[in-house]
């Protein structure tokens, strides 16, 4: 039962079971536990475990008399040698040949991923097993002959026979299972199996809604984390790739189910620790670009804030790094982020990070990814106007704008060529509907225009037809007034006023035609501040 002051403790910081957890907050089972410590279920345990019944029941039924083995007893001399040198001899020298060599195969597996996996092999049931039926087998043969009489020689043969016979059989197993221990997607397996839900439930009540670290030796994950870390340095991205994997299903089976915030973290800062070490101290990129995979999937329907967290930092070393595979995932599931979630913060902090990442792609010559980014920020924006977020469409074209005139000024003119034809087809499409941000978009192209270089007149020409093709597209009229303010109409004029142009009309006029020249048949679209300080 909890205390009055648990209860409290736990409600205030949000950290409270669910319902279908509360009803298993009891103590488990002594069979449910034993089954957990020692993973029955898993086949490298069953199957010496059921060699080792095989033996027991057949021997007891030789020893009793119920079988008969059809071993020559008439024979005393072949009867000892086969009692000796089968029964005694041979289970010995296997008995020391087969643990020195896979000891040292461990041992050497222990080296090349972690030292845990020693650990993890002595305390496994098919060592335990195979020590203990052969020492055990050895003891049992030289108590039988010291009791034996005359009369129960025939017994005592046949069982030893058997348990010879059964300790040959044992080591198929045995070097299948001692095999599958020097692959590390057979040990990952193992070790995640055993962060469940109660013990989750457990690290987060003790150590992780206090804010303490959770210690090394009861950091079940911990194991996990340091054969992928392993692995990264030697280059195996298949154990990587499988370890991730094993990872995003243990998140998604348990992480989620459960809810918690500190329990979300705690994966989350496991998935940033090898993403730091794929990103900072591997020169496999494909590594840094599966942890980031991994942290966008979890962004989606997880803790989103975090994850864009993490994604920036992993992409903030890439860059330094020069790691453009890595820097496209960042993009990528950043994107795919934002296109999940519902929240505006996250929005405009996604919006900022790829606001930053454009001066520095541009910076270096990152072409390829600068067009990414491009391509990325139209498809959003898209997406804002149809959803009417007016806001966050204005923020994006900010954005493009800064894409663009850090492209045009390092003279990426496929990126200002892309976003030239990018804006035309958004312009044209939202024009009917929102004139002020086509005229926008017009605005932003004419300064990319003034941004490239004179002698580019491709890139010039396609910037000027853009532009004309979104005037084009302005429904014609005047301009909508402002809210609030009524149009005053325009006084008489008198007959000297009438007769002599006012100061500056001719003026006007001309500026009025070139407009009309520039514009098209939409010229209904105010560009005197054009020119003026870009934002």
């Amino acid at each position: 039962m909890r205390s009055a002051h648990t209860e409290e403790h736990l409600k205030a910081a949000n950290l409270d079971m669910p319902n279908d957890l509360r009803a298993k907050e009891h103590r488990p089972s002594f069979g449910s536990r034993l089954i957990r410590q020692f993973d029955l279920p898993s086949w490298d345990v069953w199957v010496p475990l059921g060699v080792l019944a095989c033996f027991g029941i057949l021997g007891l039924m030789v020893f009793t008399g119920a079988i008969r083995l059809n071993l020559p007893f008439g024979d005393l001399e072949r009867v000892h040698v086969l009692y000796t040198e089968i029964g005694i001899q041979t289970t010995a020298g296997v008995f020391a040949i087969i643990m020195s060599l896979s000891l040292v195969a461990i041992q050497f597996a222990a080296q090349e991923y972690s030292h845990r996996i020693m650990d993890y092999y002595l305390k496994s049931v098919i060592f335990w097993v195979t020590m203990g039926f052969y020492l055990g087998l050895m003891i049992l043969t030289i108590v039988l002959q010291a009791i034996a009489t005359e009369t129960e020689n025939v017994r005592v043969v046949s069982v030893i026979v058997l348990g010879a016979i059964t300790a040959l059989v044992l080591l198929i197993p045995h070097f299948v299972i001692t095999a599958a221990y020097l692959r590390p997607e057979f040990i990952l397996g193992k070790l995640l199996r055993r962060v469940d839900g109660d013990y989750l439930a457990a690290i987060d009540r003790v150590y992780l809604s206090k804010s303490t670290p959770v210690p090394s030796r009861t950091d079940r994950l911990l194991p996990a984390i340091e054969i992928t870390e392993r692995s990264i340095d030697r280059g195996d991205l298949t154990t990587v790739r499988a370890s991730i994997d094993l990872l995003s299903e243990l998140y998604s089976a348990h992480a989620q189910t459960l809810k918690r915030p500190t329990i979300e973290r705690y994966f989350m800062n496991h998935f940033l620790r090898i993403g730091r070490k794929a990103v900072s101290e591997s020169d496999e990129d494909q590594a840094g670009v599966l942890v980031i995979q991994l942290i966008g999937n979890i962004g989606v329907t997880g803790p989103t804030a975090l994850a864009v967290e993490n994604i920036d930092i992993l992409g903030t070393a890439a860059l330094k790094k020069d790691a453009d595979p890595v820097v496209r995932q960042m993009i990528e599931s950043l994107d795919q982020i934002y296109t999940a979630t519902s929240s505006g913060d996250i929005k405009v902090t996604i919006l900022g990070e790829y606001d930053d990442l454009a001066g520095t792609l541009a910076a270096g010559d990152k072409d390829r990814l600068l067009q990414l980014l491009a391509e990325t920020l139209f498809r959003i924006a898209q997406k804002a106007q149809s959803a009417g977020e007016t806001r966050l469409f204005e923020e994006i074209l900010d954005i493009i704008e800064t894409t663009g005139h850090a492209a045009a000024t390092k003279g990426i003119y496929r990126v200002v060529l892309y976003i030239a034809k990018s804006a035309q087809t958004l312009g044209v499409s939202i024009a009917p509907q929102d004139s002020r941000n086509a005229d926008r978009l017009v605005r932003i192209l004419l300064r990319l225009e003034r941004a490239v270089n004179s002698n580019e007149r491709e890139v010039i020409s396609a910037l000027e037809f853009a532009s004309k093709a979104i005037q084009r597209a302005v429904p014609k009229g005047p301009s909508p007034a402002k809210p609030g303010a009524e149009a005053a109409p325009p006084p008489r004029p008198t007959a000297s006023q009438a007769a002599e142009p006012a100061p500056g009309t001719q003026d006007e006029q001309v500026k009025g035609e070139g407009k009309a020249q520039g514009g098209g048949d939409g010229g209904g679209l105010d560009l005197s501040d054009l020119w003026g300080k870009t934002e």
